[in-house]
């Protein structure tokens, strides 16, 4: 599975319970992925995507409407992906769409569907990060993470819009929420996309997908450490090779840890110092040591009951 798709399955795991947090990511579902069609004056919302999973999403958020949802699959895509059709039909389809701020009543008094996003339809800080969410799952892809470990892949996040002022939009609420995107044509589209490794990391908070932010921070510190070995190798300095190793060694030994008994789980000295050595992975035990405010031996002394701690892990 790629790492998007991991992201993707967070964001459908981590919904808010927020009757308006929960239409604003319906409305940006839609906004994002769907097609409508009028058959013998009913109006029918067609919602594309390769998750088989937001069939049950979109059912339980159309629930109160009464509407009928079924699901077709459609033929593979190019990149032999899975495609599915969403249909949501029903008399009150056209309630949804204006609940959820898709639609509105024009100065004929009409029906009419909107192009892009009302800033005044989402006004609250929680709504703005669950329509984020809800256009990551309708029109947004994420890379940085090689799953098979055969390359180095570029950090890169990014939505997909047909419309430029959907696109503009929704920068402007990325913004709001202290999100600095960049917007850039492709073709036809219009894309919005992130490429700091820090700003992905920080919409990966946003968008509740934690456990793929450690991914991608644990991905980072791996490449920040094969960067200074390489550093190394063409200086020829050993002592300096032997400290990256021993961080390397002491990284895989913390998120050992971490992923068995939990760093929360040490004596909060041993615990401190996970973190610091966590968020400075290329620091010396001379600055680490400057950093915790205590001795190197003390720094060398705690790290080593680390490594002993991981190394009865591994012995279990």
């Amino acid at each position: 599975m790629s790492f998007s798709r991991d992201v993707k399955d967070e964001v459908l795991n981590n919904l808010s319970e927020n009757a308006c947090c929960r239409q604003a990511f319906l409305s940006a579902i839609i906004m994002t992925t769907s097609e409508y069609s009028i058959s013998n004056n009913r109006l029918t919302l067609n919602i594309k995507t390769q998750i088989q999973e937001l069939y049950d999403v979109i059912s339980e958020l159309v629930m109160p409407y009464g509407l009928d949802v079924g699901m077709q699959r459609e033929e593979e895509s190019f990149l032999k992906l899975p495609r599915y059709r969403i249909i949501v039909s029903g008399a009150t389809i056209k309630q949804l769409l204006l609940d959820c701020k898709v639609a509105y009543i024009n100065e004929e008094n009409c029906f009419d569907l909107k192009v892009g996003i009302d800033v005044e339809d989402i006004a609250e800080d929680c709504c703005k990060r669950e329509f984020v969410k809800g256009a990551f799952i309708g029109s947004g892809s994420a890379s940085g993470i090689d799953e098979e470990g055969k390359k180095s892949i570029d950090y890169h996040l990014e939505w997909v819009f047909y419309n430029d002022e959907l696109a503009t939009d929704f920068l402007s609420l990325l913004e709001s929420l202290n999100i600095n995107a960049r917007k850039v044509k492709r073709k036809k589209l219009y894309v919005v996309y992130l490429q700091r490794f820090e700003h992905i990391s920080d919409m990966l908070v946003i968008l509740n997908a934690n456990e793929s932010m450690l991914k991608l921070n644990d991905e980072y510190a791996k490449r920040s450490i094969k960067n200074s070995v390489n550093r190394i190798s063409n200086c020829e300095n050993a002592n300096i090779t032997k400290m990256v190793e021993s961080s390397l060694a002491q990284l895989e030994a913390i998120n050992l840890i971490n992923d068995t008994i939990g760093i929360e789980s040490l004596s909060e000295d041993l615990a401190n110092l996970c973190a610091l050595r966590l968020a400075n992975t290329e620091e010396s035990l001379g600055e680490l040591s400057k950093l915790a405010g205590i001795s190197k031996s003390a720094v060398n002394y705690r790290l080593n009951k680390i490594m002993k701690i991981a190394k009865e892990i591994r012995e279990e």
